[in-house]
C-alpha cells in the first residue's frame, strides 16, 4: 500500500484525493482509523508523513526532536522542539526498505514542483498568518476539526481531507470570527456566571489557606525542635566531639531548617499578595473592554497570531451544527475561569489562584451560547 501511495502522488494525485480513495475503498489507516491527508503528506522539514518518512527507504533517523514539558499547561502536556539537522543521527536499516529510491525521488520532485506553484501565488504570504479560530472549530456530525479551505472558508476536515463525513457546509471565516467574538464579549460572561465564580473562588481560596496555615503551624513546631537539636549538637561540637557523624547530623538539620524557613516565607508572601477579585460589574466591564480592544486590532496581521493564542485560552470549542431546523448554527463553549482570568490579567490571575479553582467552576451553571450562521 505504501508503494501505491507513492505512485499515486508522483502521478499527480493530491494527498486529499489519495486519502479519500483509500477511505472509499475501506482500507484502514495506519492506526486502524480513517486516512487523513496529513498522514500521507506530513511535513518534509520534520520527516513525518508517509511521503517523507526515510524509514521506507531503509534509513532510520534519530534525535530529530527534543521533548519537554509545557510549563504553561495545567495537564503538563509535552511539547517538542526540532533539533538542527546537523544533530540528527542516521542509521541504515536496509531490511526495512519498502520504497525504491526512484519512487522516493519522484515524490520529492513532485512535492517541490507543487511547492513552487503554491508559493508563486500572491495569497501565499497572507495565508501564512494564523487564523483566529485555528484548532477550535468542531463538526457536530463527525467530531473532526473545521480547517481553513481556500482563502475565506472553514470546512469539516472529515469531509474535506478524508471523505468520511457528509457535512459539506462551508462557513465564511470573517463572519464566524466576528460572531464568535460578539458572543464572547456579550453573552458568555454574565453577572450570574461571575457571581458563581467569585463564590467558588473564595471557597477554594479559603480551603487552600487552611491547608497552608496547618502546614505552616507544623513547620513552626518542627523548627522549634530543630533549634533544640542543633543547640545540643553544637554543645557536643564545642566539647570536642567532632566526629563525621556529628557533622553530618548538623548539616542535615541546618538544611532542613533553611528549607522550612524558605517555605514559610513563600507561604506568607503568597497570602499577602492574594489579589481580591473585583465586583461582578467591574469584572464584566473589564472583560468586555479587553475583548473590544482585541477586536479593534485584528486587521493588523502582526497581531492576529497573538489574538489567536488568546482565543485558544478563552474558548474551549466552537461546534458547527449544519442541519438545525432554523438553519446552520454554531455553539461557543468556554470556561468561566478562563474568561475571568483574562478580565483580571491572565498571568496575575493564574498566580493568584484562579486556575486552581478552574476545575470547580468550569461546568457549574454555565451553558454555551449559540448563534445562527
Amino acid at each position: 500500500m505504501v508503494r501505491q501511495i507513492y505512485r499515486w502522488f508522483a502521478g499527480g494525485l493530491s494527498s486529499i484525493q489519495i486519502a479519500t480513495r483509500l477511505n472509499a475503498d475501506g482500507v484502514p489507516g495506519p492506526r486502524g482509523g480513517p486516512w487523513n491527508a496529513s498522514t500521507i503528506r506530513g511535513d518534509p522539514k520534520k520527516l513525518v508523513g508517509i511521503l517523507n518518512n526515510p524509514l521506507y527507504t531503509g534509513r532510520l533517523v534519530w534525535k530529530r526532536r527534543h521533548w519537554r514539558r509545557d510549563p504553561d499547561s495545567e495537564k503538563r502536556e509535552r511539547r517538542y522542539q526540532l533539533r538542527d539537522p546537523s544533530e540528527w543521527i542516521e542509521v541504515g536499516v536496509p531490511d526495512l526498505r519498502i520504497v525504491d529510491d526512484s519512487d522516493f525521488e519522484a515524490v520529492q520532485a513532485e512535492m517541490n514542483a507543487r511547492k513552487r506553484s503554491i508559493t508563486s501565488l500572491p495569497l501565499a504570504q497572507g495565508n501564512r498568518n494564523r487564523h483566529l479560530l485555528s484548532g477550535l472549530i468542531r463538526c457536530s456530525c463527525c467530531g473532526s476539526n473545521y480547517t481553513i479551505s481556500g482563502k475565506d472558508y472553514y470546512r469539516c476536515a472529515g469531509q474535506k481531507e478524508r471523505g468520511t463525513c457528509d457535512n459539506r457546509l462551508s462557513v465564511r471565516k470573517g463572519p464566524l470570527e466576528e460572531a464568535s467574538l460578539t458572543v464572547i464579549q456579550h453573552h458568555l460572561l454574565t453577572e450570574d456566571h461571575v457571581r458563581l465564580f467569585i463564590a467558588e473562588y473564595e471557597r477554594e481560596a479559603t480551603r487552600l489557606a487552611r491547608i497552608d496555615s496547618h502546614e505552616a503551624d507544623t513547620a513552626r513546631i518542627r523548627l522549634q525542635q530543630l533549634e533544640r537539636e542543633l543547640g545540643n549538637l553544637y554543645e557536643n561540637l564545642l566539647a570536642g566531639i567532632a566526629t563525621p557523624a556529628l557533622r553530618q547530623m548538623i548539616d542535615e538539620r541546618e538544611t532542613e531548617k533553611a528549607r522550612l524557613i524558605s517555605r514559610n516565607a513563600t507561604v506568607d508572601r503568597g497570602v499577602a499578595s492574594q489579589p481580591p477579585l473585583p465586583t461582578p460589574f467591574v469584572l464584566q466591564a473589564q472583560f468586555r473592554a479587553r475583548i473590544a480592544a482585541l477586536r479593534s486590532t485584528l486587521e493588523d496581521p502582526a497581531v492576529r497570531g497573538q489574538a489567536a493564542s488568546i482565543m485558544s485560552r478563552l474558548i474551549e470549542s466552537v461546534t458547527i451544527y449544519p442541519d438545525e431546523p432554523e438553519g446552520p448554527a454554531a455553539e461557543v463553549v468556554a470556561s468561566v475561569a478562563s474568561l475571568v482570568a483574562y478580565a483580571i490579567n491572565d498571568n496575575a490571575a493564574r498566580e493568584g489562584g484562579v486556575s486552581r479553582s478552574k476545575a470547580v467552576v468550569a461546568g457549574a451553571g454555565f451553558e454555551p451560547a449559540a448563534f445562527r450562521l
